[in-house]
């Protein structure tokens, strides 16, 4: 992917704004473990499915952020990481055991490090099926993984 489309789609999910949702996708909507989020911009509602990991203090240490950037594009992950991680080393998403994805940070920002991570529809397929996203990565400890629940992702995707 060239360096225009990932900052593209960096920049559509770091607003959190997706295509307009035909869905009747509604702000703060629970789908069990997932959260819908929805803005109006420019007169268009605009929405995205999201779930933060914390520690056992309640601190944030990642977040999964997942939009539709258009209908030819569809669906994009972002998934954001504490700062201070080994950014050559990139970031990997396991579901149930199987590696999904590896890939390489886009950016990072006074609120963590983000991958975004084009989502077609094997990888859609995997989410819904499965029952654990593991976000793994490397940061000063070595290798860090935060378990993400896939518990409702399947309402919360058809509701985008």
């Amino acid at each position: 992917m060239n360096k225009a489309k990932i900052f593209s789609l960096a920049t559509i999910l770091s607003l959190a704004a997706t295509i307009p949702n035909a869905n009747a996708l509604e702000d703060g909507q629970k789908f069990k473990d997932w959260t819908g989020k929805c803005e109006t911009v420019n007169g268009s509602q605009l929405c995205t499915i999201s779930q933060a990991v914390t520690d056992g203090e309640g601190r944030p240490q990642a977040a999964v952020i997942i939009g539709k950037i258009d209908e030819k594009i569809g669906l994009a992950a972002r998934v954001i990481v504490p700062l201070l991680v080994n950014l050559r080393a990139g970031l990997k998403l396991v579901v149930d055991g199987e590696q999904i994805a590896h890939a390489p940070y886009s950016y990072c920002d006074p609120i963590g490090c983000s991958v975004i991570v084009g989502l077609d529809n094997k990888l859609v397929s995997k989410f819904k099926a499965g029952s654990k996203l593991t976000v793994s990565f490397i940061d000063m400890r070595g290798e860090t993984s935060y378990p993400v629940s896939l518990s409702g992702i399947t309402s919360a995707l058809n509701a985008l």
